[in-house]
């Protein structure tokens, strides 16, 4: 996706801001080859942290914001001013 974008834009060095998935421990499923497999959240924020390794990436974290049943985080104003301090140091450096 980062590299699609930074063709498109044709600036390989586009800064790509991401929202890292809140905690969220209700079960989740998702069809993988015809089967039902349970995908297991933690792993999925730590694969989105690998993400980090791309150059010029940045991850806003949403650990604290959420609750534990709903993958959309409560606390917006709280994720909100994450964003906006990344997008400061983004836009500063």
């Amino acid at each position: 996706m980062v590299k699609g974008y930074r063709q498109l834009w044709k600036d390989e060095t586009l800064p790509v801001i991401f929202i890292q998935l809140p905690e969220y421990t209700d079960k989740c499923y998702e069809p993988v080859n015809g089967k039902t497999n349970a995908i297991d959240w933690v792993t999925m924020m730590e694969v989105q942290r690998q993400c980090l390794k791309v150059p010029y990436t940045y991850m806003v974290e949403a650990v604290g914001t959420g609750e534990y049943n709903d993958l959309h985080p409560q606390r917006k104003k709280d994720l909100g001013d994450k964003i906006a301090e990344i997008v400061g140091t983004v836009l500063l450096s």
